[in-house]
């Protein structure tokens, strides 16, 4: 909120299970929960949702809104070229990304080389662009809710950057995760990550942003 003031209709754009939606729906007018995932909007769904909050299912560049969105939140998703022009063609207003400073993923075995997912990533386009920015950097807990061990392995697998993801067992997979206390999500991967809050401006974006970026 303090990020984008006086936003009326903003977008979470990649909301997964909704927790940054359900925050934001406090504090602004109206809250689209973008998702292409239907598991996770279907876990949203079943939770008292307040009436500002609207549900968006399927891929983000496939469904513009009908008016600009006044703010665009992209909390760990998209590459620095998908953010910004997806930003350039829907929002009018303010953009706030929430990126990996360290970009090694939980899910894989070895270690992971920096990637287009990371803060630095997209500090590079927006510095080549020229366009000013503000950068913060918070200390996060991010623990990933599991149902079960075998969607983990399913994580692992989908999520990981090793040479052959087909190769995380089921014994490795477990080795990472913690049992806790709760019926509907029984096992959780725990994860404390530094990551860099960047805000800019749409109006600074160059309006060919949208056909001269790679994804």
């Amino acid at each position: 909120a303090e990020a984008a003031p006086g936003a009326g209709v903003i977008c979470d754009a990649g909301c997964g299970l909704g927790f940054s939606s359900l925050a934001l729906a406090r504090h602004f007018k109206k809250v689209v929960a973008a998702e292409r995932s239907h598991q996770a909007l279907a876990a949203l769904r079943a939770k008292p949702l307040p009436p500002n909050l609207e549900l968006l299912e399927g891929d983000l560049f496939a469904h513009p809104p009908a008016e600009p969105y006044d703010a665009m939140l992209f909390c760990f998703f998209g590459s620095a070229g998908e953010i910004l022009r997806c930003a350039r063609a829907q929002c009018r207003g303010r953009v706030v990304a929430v990126k990996a400073v360290q970009t090694g993923r939980r899910f894989s075995q070895g270690p992971v080389p920096g990637h287009r997912h990371g803060a630095a990533a997209l500090e590079e386009r927006l510095k080549a662009l020229g366009v000013p920015y503000t950068r913060r950097e918070l200390d996060l807990r991010l623990d990933q809710p599991l149902r079960s061990v075998a969607d983990g392995v399913a994580f692992f697998r989908l999520y990981s950057r090793d040479p052959d993801p087909a190769a995380l067992t089921e014994d490795f997979v477990r080795s990472r995760l913690v049992a806790q206390d709760d019926p509907e999500y029984p096992y959780r991967l725990p994860a404390e990550r530094r990551a860099a809050v960047i805000a800019f401006d749409v109006q600074d974006l160059p309006p060919e942003i949208e056909r001269s970026l790679e994804p």
